[in-house]
């Protein structure tokens, strides 16, 4: 397939910009990317008229069951909200989240978004999760959560009550099950090693994730330090979670950290030695009063940042250009500390700023490699061909130099064709690979059972969520 007379986003070194190009698709792959190229016999080609062309974005941590659940908290701290998510979750039933899944995509779609990492908390549904995207043709990273532990096993001042879990052998049995039917890295779906958090999995449990991953070669996305009570309570207990990692052999370049809000210096240089990725969730780490991730202290020691937009219960959607903005946004007004850990009463320098290249890789190059991808993220000969298109009506050209922080910073755009491993799965705007009408007609005919489900989910935490309430109430006494 020709795509011709483009506007497509180039990135070379620090420069970001859109050049007038045609793009050839030859399978899953673009095979040339310049000017006036012409249709070959047969080919089928699409006149874009100046359009403009990204390459995919990828969402590079989030929970697709959650879809169904927006709305059902207003936030609260994130150990107080846990006890409703968990409770929530475990109402779905493997339907509901494949279904959940499924209007994941459509809505990733039409923000532009053609891969995920999804961090799947419950291995019951796991596999009706990854048919859904197999069956759509969604590029995804499916990361089914490892946990043996409970919060209050683990959080300083409450009283520890132990979970159901599956045991390390269940676990594993149901992982090598899960690689053999959904590892599939020369298509669009793979498997992760899905640690929940390294506080919240047993060593045994570890040792089980350093073997999958080493006997599968499969990267590892986990949750780390996203609160100050778990920051707290791991300096009471010494049980460092980064150290936990790193005692079995986890962090490395194959590692993505979820959060990371409650990072010291020392993490920090871990984190970099290893050659492993951060993940922001600014928007969820907001709605969950959490903390703001000190981007400028990463950036400092060089440790590449991708970024997610979390679950959909927790104030984030799946406009990944908005949690870029905030991320940004949030960047730029932050408090900074000098060595002795004061505030500085100084202007900042805005030239440490993230630029806009360094912006947009978090969300195309940077998310590529931290999923393992050496040819996705950018549009060129011997890539991938993900690739979004967008109305040029949806910025102003007001000169070459502005469209990109325009598209960042002022744009509200929905996409307008999507190709993933070569194939077209949006047209015109309309999805092709799921039926959108119908998963709303199924949303619809659920509703009803799913209001009930929720409303006595949430009635039977209270007593839960009051004993953790109780807990983060007396630190502030």
């Amino acid at each position: 397939m020709l795509l011709k007379n483009g506007r497509v986003l180039q990135i070379k070194e620090k420069h970001v910009f859109f050049e007038s190009l045609d793009i050839r698709i030859s399978d899953s792959y673009i095979t040339e990317c310049s000017p006036n190229l012409s249709p070959q016999r047969g080919e089928v080609w699409m006149d874009l008229d100046q359009d403009f062309v990204i390459p995919g974005i990828i969402n590079s941590h989030y929970h697709s069951y959650a879809t169904l659940l927006k709305g059902t908290s207003s936030g609260a701290p994130l150990e107080i909200w846990s006890p409703d998510t968990i409770a929530l979750g475990a109402a779905l039933t493997p339907e509901d989240m494949a279904l959940s899944a499924a209007i994941s995509i459509c809505e990733m779609l039409h923000a532009g978004v053609t891969a995920c990492i999804d961090h799947i908390p419950h291995i019951k549904a796991a596999a009706a999760i990854a048919n859904v995207y197999q069956k759509a043709g969604f590029r995804v990273l499916l990361a089914p959560m490892l946990h043996d532990i409970t919060d209050s096993q683990i959080l300083y001042h409450v009283p520890a009550a132990p979970g159901a879990f599956p045991s390390v052998s269940e676990y594993y049995n149901f992982y090598t099950n899960f690689i053999s039917q959904f590892h599939r890295p020369d298509g669009t779906s793979q498997v992760m090693v899905g640690i929940n958090s390294p506080q919240r999995a047993s060593h045994e449990l570890l040792e089980l994730a350093h073997f999958l991953s080493e006997t599968y070669d499969l990267n590892i996305h986990c949750h780390l330090l996203e609160t100050k009570w778990q920051k707290l309570s791991a300096q009471i207990s010494k049980e460092e979670p980064l150290k936990k990692l790193t005692d079995h052999s986890l962090l490395s370049n194959k590692t993505s950290l979820a959060h990371c809000i409650w990072l010291d210096d020392k993490d920090l240089q871990l984190i970099s030695y290893n050659h492993a990725y951060i993940v922001a969730n600014p928007e969820s780490n907001c709605f969950l009063g959490s903390g703001i991730l000190p981007l400028r202290q990463i950036k400092r020691y060089g440790i590449p940042v991708a970024i997610g937009s979390d679950a959909g219960n927790c104030g984030a959607n799946h406009n990944l250009i908005s949690s870029l903005r905030l991320l940004l946004q949030l960047d730029r007004i932050q408090d900074y500390t000098n060595e002795s850990g004061k505030n500085l009463i100084s202007f900042q320098d805005y030239h440490d700023w993230y630029s806009m290249a360094e912006g947009f890789s978090m969300l195309s190059q940077t998310a590529a490699s931290l999923a393992g991808y050496s040819n996705l993220g950018s549009i060129a000969p011997g890539f991938l061909a993900d690739l979004v298109t967008f109305d040029k009506k949806a910025l102003v050209n007001t000169g070459e130099n502005f469209l990109l922080q325009q598209f960042i910073f002022h744009s509200s755009f929905h996409a307008k064709e999507v190709f993933i491993h070569g194939k077209h799965i949006l047209k015109h705007g309309t999805i092709t690979c799921l039926d959108e009408n119908e998963l709303y007609q199924k949303l619809e005919q659920r509703l009803p059972a799913l209001r009930g489900l929720i409303a006595n989910a949430l009635k039977e935490t209270c007593t839960e969520r009051e004993l953790y309430d109780r807990m983060y109430s007396s630190f502030h006494d």
